[in-house]
């Protein structure tokens, strides 16, 4: 699996990649699909199953599954990623 992740990185221009998003979120006169197209650039890349975005609540108890961009063939799991509780997490 690490050596995987390895090979993946070979391949990847990390720093390309992270200027593509960045680039992609700027331009974007609506900040939520430009994160939504960002994270499909970064799985497709990648060529991971999902890439995921939580945001917490104002008092950091609890976390929300925001953003999610799924491969081909994969279940989207961000409605029962909700309301996720820090201490359920641990």
């Amino acid at each position: 699996m690490e050596r995987d992740r390895e090979n993946v990185k070979e391949k990847v221009d990390i720093e390309k990649l992270r200027q593509t998003v960045f680039d992609i979120i700027w331009d974007r006169a609506d900040i939520d699909a430009g994160i939504q197209e960002a994270i499909a650039v970064v799985g497709e890349t990648l060529h991971i199953s999902r890439v995921y975005i939580f945001e917490n609540n104002e008092e950091n108890t609890h976390s929300n599954n925001t953003f999610e961009w799924c491969g081909e063939g994969i279940e989207p799991q961000i409605d029962s990623l909700q309301n996720m509780s820090f201490g359920v997490c641990l």
